[in-house]
């Protein structure tokens, strides 16, 4: 591929054997600098499709990163909701445990209720029966 610079050789050559350097030094010297150039430096083109090589590795990675950051928030979805369900069924089953163990709870607080009626009937019958069996020795003794 030719190169366009604006290198004047000629001009080069020229100031070179005007310092005093042979005419066939100097014609060497240009041909070397001109590789130099030739393989150093790149032109507008060359930039122009650099740029252009590199917007498309920009864009392509750029897609790429998106396509990775769309798969991994699915995938979090994913998780978040597994774990959701996972705590809504944990959340029913101590709901249901709490229910029975209250249910428990209320008919053994029932039990305990009812066998403490009892038990104040048959101590309130068993007071009020020797009152009255008092009161009768008392009428006894006084008659």
């Amino acid at each position: 591929m030719q190169r366009a610079y604006m290198f004047d050789t000629f001009q080069y050559v020229k100031e070179l054997t005007k310092a005093g350097v042979q005419q066939e030094q100097a014609e060497v010297q240009v041909k070397l600098m001109v590789e130099l150039i030739n393989h150093t430096l790149c032109t507008r083109d060359d930039l122009e499709r650099s740029e252009e090589r590199l917007s498309l590795r920009i864009e392509d990675s750029r897609k790429d990163l998106e396509l990775k950051v769309e798969t991994v928030r699915k995938d979090l979805e994913l998780k978040i909701e597994s774990v959701r369900e996972n705590l809504e069924l944990k959340i029913e089953t101590v709901r249901k445990e709490l229910k029975v163990e209250i249910e428990n709870l209320r008919k053994d607080l029932a039990l305990q209720i009812n066998q403490a009626k009892h038990e104040m009937i048959k101590w309130l019958i068993g007071i009020s029966a020797a009152g009255l069996g008092l009161l009768f020795t008392m009428i006894r003794f006084c008659l």
